[in-house]
Parts: C-alpha cells; structure tokens; sequence
C-alpha cells in the first residue's frame, strides 16, 4: 500500500497530526499521536511519501520510532537537504542534461528539451517543432540549468513569447518564469517563488553567506570565499566552510569532490545577486573580489612554472573576467589596464585573440592620454590584431605605442613596438627592413640580458632569412632559440623555433628531419595548450607526411589544422596563403578530388585531441 501525504505542514510540531489525519487514524484515549501511530503501522506493509520535508527538518526525529517496529514500512521523503538518520539512503537529483553548442544537431536527445517541447505543445496547441525552435529550447534549458521547474515554467510561456524571445528578456527571466496554474502551490507558480522557498528556510548568516558569494562568476576555492565574503561580525572567516557546507546540504551550492571548488547554478546566482545588490554597500564585495583576483593572477605568474600559471588562470578565469568587467564598468581606467595586461599573457597563450581583441578595445577606449599603461594596452591590441590579418590596424597601434615609449625613453618596451612593426614588415614580404629592425632589437636585448624578449626577436629574424632563402642563416637563429628555450624553459619559443626548423628542413628536401622536428613542435605546443601554434604545426606535420608519400594523413593533419584555424579566427598572411594554396592543390591533384574532398571532410571532424595523437601515430 502506498500513501501519499499531500497535506501542506510548516510547523515540524504538526506532522504527527497529519500522518494521522492522512491515514484516518482516529484517537485512542490515552494514546499519544507517536504511540498510536506506531502501534497502527506495525503491521502494515506501506510506503509513506513526504514531499518537501525541507520546511519540517526537526519533525524528522519522528520517523525512526515509526519505522523501528514497522519492518514492511518505509519512507520516500523527497527535501532540499538529507535528514541525517541512520538507515537513511540518499538518492541525489541533480537538473536534467542539457545540450552543449557542439550538441546542436541532436538537441532533441536531451530530456531538458524534450520537456520543453512537450510541456510547450500542451500549453499552446500552434507550437510547432521546427529545427529553429529545437535550437531556442536547447539555449533556453541551457541557461536554466536543466531546471524541471524553470524548463516547465518557460514552456507554459509559449503562448505569449517566442523561444527567440525569451532569449532576448532572459535577463528579465525571473519576471515571465511564471504561470498562473491553480492546481499548483504558490511558491511552483513562479521560478522567483521556487528559489523563495528555499530562501525563506535559511538562517540570517545562511542568507548573507548565500548573497555574497554571487559575486563569484564559475566556481571558487574555499580561501577566496573566506577571503571576499567574510566580516569581522556576521560572517567571520572561520564560519566560511561551515556555513558553505550548510548551503551544499540544502542543495542551494554545488560542490565539485574532486577540486573541492564551488558553484553556483546560474539561476540561482542571478537570484542571489539581486538580493545582495539591494543591501547596504554591496559594491564592497564586487571590489573585494576583483582586487582578489587581479592580485591572484599577478602573484601566480612569478610563484608558479609558465604551464602551471596558464591553467590556473584557465580555472579562475570566469572570475577574473567578472573583475575586468567591474572594473570597466566603474571606469576604472589604471585597474582594468593592469588587469588586462596581466591576462594578456594568456590570451596570446592560449589563443583567446577574439575575447582579448574585445577586451583590450573597451580598455583602451576608456582613456586617451598618452601613458604607459595606454601604450601597453596599444601594443597588445596591434599583436591581436595582426593574428587577424587586420594589419593596418596593427601598424597604426604599433607606431603609436612605440610613440609614446619613446617619449618616455622605455627602452624595453619601445623595442617591443620595433620589434612588432618589424613582424608587420614581413608579411608585406619586405624581408631586408623585418632583418635592419630586429638586429638593432637583438643587440639592445643580447646587451641588456633580456632572454625573454630575445627569443621571439632571433626567430622571427630567421623567418625573414627563410624568405630571402638564407637557410643556414635561419637554422643558425632557430638553434639559438632552441638552446635558450630549453635553458629557460620557455615553451612557446621553442615551439616555434622547433617549427621553424621543420620549415627549413622541408626547403632543404630532409623531409624525415623535418616530420620529426614538426611533431616535437606539436607535441610542445599541444603541452602548452598553444591553440594557435597546435593549428600551424599540424600542417607542418602534414607537409612533411606529403613529401615523404603519406598523402591521405597529410590531408587529414591538413584539414584539421585548418578548422581549427577558423574556430580561432586565425587569419594567415598573404604570401603563408600561397604556399598553402599550392599545398592544397598538390594534395587535390595527386589524390583526386572525389578521394580528396572525402580524406578532407573525414579531418574536419577531428577533435584538437584526436588530430594530436594522430599526428603522432608510428612516432
């Protein structure tokens, strides 16, 4: 027999009464609720449902009276947060999966869409499914979390917003996640009611833990929440990981076991933060946690190996985003510069050139005046830029970047300027200037024991001796770097030094030589997580497979070394486009173009982690 309890309780003191109301137990004259219950459950063979034991948590002291001489009886409770009693079994529900945007030609595979369409066509009888809606619904749940609630809410909405709607009011989503369904609680009408709920259960040091961490964007370590979040009275440092833990509990935090890092679902940070943005000096906790997160990048970077830095930004960089972002929005103009240049060095990295375009851009554009701090943010826009075939752009940044370094007589950073004009010369194929401007660079750097600058200056002179068909010259510069790199450890150099040997070795017709100083170079740059350099030294790898007779793998290598160019917005240089144009068509032309067309499409599919290891196959 099953029972099911729908009686609504908020006082823990009052659920003995409703079991027995629930079950037609009558009185019996000196019984109390506890005995009779007991007493009328032992031989009974049931199951009880409690739903939303969350609000009645001390009533659960209860049940194992009840239980202990009840065999066949058991309890479903379904609450926010575990009783805590032995014999308890916990069964965790976590929001349905959810399409991610490489999933989009099967977004109906997903349960959190097929709600959404289902729930969407029983609201209103003129929704259709149509491959566009699918794409909306998989967004929809997407930003929802996978919430039931939230996904059933925004279907029932179909009647009066689009799914493209919606996405255009999602920031307003707590005001049309709502339907007027009478058969319903109050607080499941309306996703701000659902979160409400669990709200109004928390303790007041609870809440104000709960607000305060919405300043985070992603996840976050246990010290940066005692650090950021905590006060010398409401919440001090030391109840950070127990008031952390409670909101864990009550399924309002999630906690990742394995990092011990922390998140919220998006939703209920939008909810949180609202609520933290209508209390008495908020704005303390957004700027405790951007200076925290700018002065944890900048202590990583001397503290830490370059490989171990890249990925710690790459696991806090939700939150160092949302503290350049706080500092644009103030207009903080010396903050976002120093936050960005900072960041910079990963996005050259780890080939974020879009994210860093737009980011340098709007810093930038924040102040005029003629700094230092403005001709840094110049000439790591021009790098950006020059990625991204944007080469007039490029040089102007440059030049008036190199301007004002001059002005302020910084030598260091005016030979950066010099040394990126000199880059921006040899892709106009002007050779002989790219070699008179990076020797005067060499000399200042080789003088003054600037081995980390020196480095990009040497091969980018050997690739201007390559050019000019000075190939001893060119393998002379690349074992140089090759030697300092490995002294330093300076792994982006010698991925390139490394692939530029490859490119020298194929004009010299050592083809084997070549294959194997392309694939050490992938292999470094694959370890650096160089996006960019994983892209060209795939097509080293490929050029030095074609000519050794390896036509369909070099076309393989080939074509995923170019998607992955153009996820990157990489744009190549006119005369590196000839030569791969002529690639191209020697492979087309030997192959045949059904053979071809077929090898290519089969590469484009390639994962970066699959063309690796495949570049490395019979190494």
């Amino acid at each position: 027999m099953r029972a099911m309890m729908d009686a609504p309780v908020e006082n823990a003191d009052d659920v003995l009464s409703v079991f027995s109301e629930a079950l037609e137990l009558q009185d019996v004259r000196g019984a109390t609720k506890q005995t009779a219950l007991q007493s009328f459950l032992k031989d009974r063979n049931m199951l009880i449902v409690l739903d939303n034991f969350e609000q009645v948590i001390p009533a659960s002291k209860y049940l194992p009276p009840l239980l202990a001489g009840a065999p066949k009886v058991k309890f479903l409770v379904t609450s926010r947060e575990t009783l805590r009693l032995s014999g308890e079994y916990e069964f965790q529900l976590t929001p349905l999966p959810v399409p991610t945007q490489k999933d989009q030609s099967k977004v109906m595979d997903f349960p959190s869409v097929e709600l959404f369409m289902q729930r969407a066509a029983a609201s209103n009888l003129a929704f259709q499914l149509t491959d566009e809606n699918a794409s909306f619904a998989a967004e929809i749940c997407r930003r929802l979390d996978g919430l039931p609630l939230a996904i059933e809410l925004a279907a029932a909405r179909t009647r009066s917003l689009s799914p493209r709607l919606m996405l255009e009011q999602f920031d307003r989503r707590f005001d049309w996640l709502a339907h007027s369904g009478h058969d319903q609680p109050a607080w499941r009408r309306t996703l701000r009611g659902a979160i409400e709920w669990s709200y109004a259960l928390l303790n007041e040091q609870e809440r104000t833990l709960f607000c305060r961490l919405s300043v985070f964007s992603g996840s976050w370590s246990l010290a940066a929440a005692e650090e950021i979040c905590s006060d010398d009275t409401q919440c001090p440092s030391s109840s950070i990981l127990r008031l952390s833990l409670l909101l864990v509990e009550k399924s309002l935090l999630i906690i990742d076991p394995l990092t011990n890092r922390y998140q919220f679902l998006e939703t209920l940070r939008e909810y949180a933060k609202e609520n933290l943005e209508k209390s008495a000096g908020f704005e303390r906790y957004f700027e405790q946690h951007a200076s925290y997160y700018t002065q944890l990048a900048k202590e990583d970077m001397s503290q830490l190996t370059r490989l171990e830095w890249l990925d710690q930004i790459e696991e806090e960089l939700n939150n160092i985003r949302a503290a350049l972002s706080y500092y644009t929005r103030l207009k903080l103009f010396n903050e976002a510069a120093e936050t960005a240049l900072v960041l910079n060095q990963f996005w050259k990295k780890r080939s974020y050139f879009t994210e860093a375009r737009r980011w340098l851009e709007t810093v930038v554009a924040m102040s005029k005046e003629s700094t230092i701090s403005r001709a840094k943010l110049l000439l790591a826009l021009s790098e950006h830029y020059r990625v991204q075939g944007e080469y007039q752009l490029a040089e102007s940044v440059a030049e008036e970047s190199r301007i004002i370094f001059e002005n302020f007589q910084d030598e260091v950073n005016a030979n950066s300027a010099i040394d990126n004009l000199a880059m921006l010369a040899g892709i106009k194929g002007d050779y002989p200037r790219t070699i008179d401007l990076l020797e005067k660079v060499a000399v200042y750097r080789r003088n003054s024991g600037d081995k980390v600058r020196l480095l990009p200056a040497l091969n980018n002179m050997a690739i201007a001796n390559r050019g000019l068909g000075n190939l001893a010259r060119a393998t002379e510069l690349y074992n140089e770097v090759v030697l300092i790199a490995e002294e330093t450890g300076n792994l982006m150099s010698l991925g390139h030094s490394l692939f530029g040997l490859s490119e020298v070795q194929v004009d010299m017709g050592n083809y084997q030589t070549a294959l194997e100083f392309s694939q050490r170079s992938l292999s470094v740059r694959y370890q650096l997580g160089d996006s960019k350099g994983v892209a060209y030294s795939l097509t080293a790898v490929a050029v030095a497979k074609s000519f050794l007779g390896d036509l369909a793998a070099a076309t393989q290598l080939e074509s995923a070394g170019q998607r992955l160019r153009e996820e990157l917005k990489i744009v190549i240089t006119p005369i590196a486009q000839t030569e791969m144009d002529l690639f191209h068509s020697k492979l087309r032309e030997s192959l045949g173009e059904d053979m071809f067309a077929q090898i290519w499409q089969k590469g484009k599919g390639l994962s970066m982690e699959q063309a690796f290891a495949f570049a490395l196959k019979n190494i």
